[in-house]
C-alpha cells in the first residue's frame, strides 16, 4: 500500500486524502495516517506553498492536496521515497 501511495505522488496524481482513498479503496482517516507516517519516516515532505492557483479554474496541481488557497499543501517525494518506489 505504501508503494502505491508513493507512486501516486510520483506519477503526479491528485494527492488529496479523498482522491487517494477513492483510488485505493481506503478510508480517508487511514490515508491521513499513511501520509503522516510517510512524512515522519522521511519518504514525503511538504513543500512551501506559494501557489497562486495558476492551474486555472480551480483545478489542482497534481502535487496539491487542496483546490483553493490558503489550504493548499504541496507534497514531494524525498530521495528515500523515490528509492522506496524502485525497490
Amino acid at each position: 500500500m505504501i508503494k502505491k501511495i508513493l507512486a501516486m505522488l510520483n506519477d503526479g496524481m491528485d494527492f488529496s486524502d479523498k482522491a487517494i482513498a477513492r483510488e485505493l479503496g481506503l478510508n480517508e482517516e487511514v490515508v491521513r495516517d499513511y501520509k503522516f507516517k510517510l512524512e515522519a519516516g522521511g519518504y514525503i515532505k511538504k513543500e512551501d506553498s506559494d501557489c497562486n492557483i495558476s492551474c486555472g479554474e480551480g483545478k489542482k496541481c497534481s502535487c496539491c492536496s487542496a483546490s483553493l488557497m490558503p489550504t493548499i499543501v504541496k507534497w514531494s517525494l524525498t530521495e528515500k521515497g523515490k528509492n522506496a518506489i524502485n525497490l
